[in-house]
């Protein structure tokens, strides 16, 4: 009898990027990727050169995929369920680990629709890259957690929670983000096969 393969998704990597808009050229690359947003275009190489040339902070983290989001695969698998798009990140306040039963973020006080998402191609066509923008207007604060979601609105706390990590689950959270600095998340979720 042939072995059955198991599919398993994880986060690979999320780079976190805190970068300053305050100058006249990057406030107006900030203004850029914002008109982008507002009309439904791609951003994603604008999100990465604004990164490049005004990065202050950076830091890579893994997260907990909770079962609230996981859930949906197999539903998906069974016809039950035909939405799994990732469309939603949100920030908050909560320094509480991570755990899998987590449902929302332990106390939410900003989310945006995700900024960018793609997929992988080749060897990469198992990864999908969707890129959390928060932008300096958006809110000001210290962020100690972030999480992304399937099915979510604008309204705090709405849809399956697909992922968070905390200030407990990294050492370089929290971040405090002001008025004239952006917070960009970049994922990168790829599914794996074991036996």
């Amino acid at each position: 009898m042939k072995k059955q393969e198991n599919q398993n998704i994880k986060t690979v990597n999320i780079k976190v990027v805190k970068s300053d808009v305050s100058s006249d050229k990057s406030k107006s690359l900030y203004k850029k990727i914002e008109r982008k947003i507002s009309k439904g275009k791609g951003v994603a190489n604008d999100i990465k050169e604004l990164n490049e040339k005004y990065s202050i902070q950076k830091f890579e983290a893994t997260n907990k995929l909770p079962m609230d989001g996981r859930k949906l695969i197999p539903l998906a698998w069974d016809n039950q369920e035909t939405n799994l798009f990732v469309n939603y990140a949100a920030v908050g306040t909560d320094s509480t680990a991570a755990t899998d039963s987590d449902t929302q973020l332990g106390s939410e006080i900003f989310r945006r629709q995700i900024a960018s998402h793609t997929i992988g191609t080749s060897s990469d066509a198992d990864k999908f890259y969707p890129t959390a923008f928060f932008g300096a207007t958006d809110f000001s604060g210290t962020v100690e957690e972030v999480g992304l979601f399937i099915q979510g609105t604008s309204s705090a706390n709405s849809g399956y929670l697909f992922s968070r990590f905390s200030s407990s689950d990294t050492a370089e959270l929290p971040v405090t983000k002001s008025s004239t600095e952006t917070l960009s998340c970049e994922y990168t979720i790829t599914t794996t096969s074991s036996n």
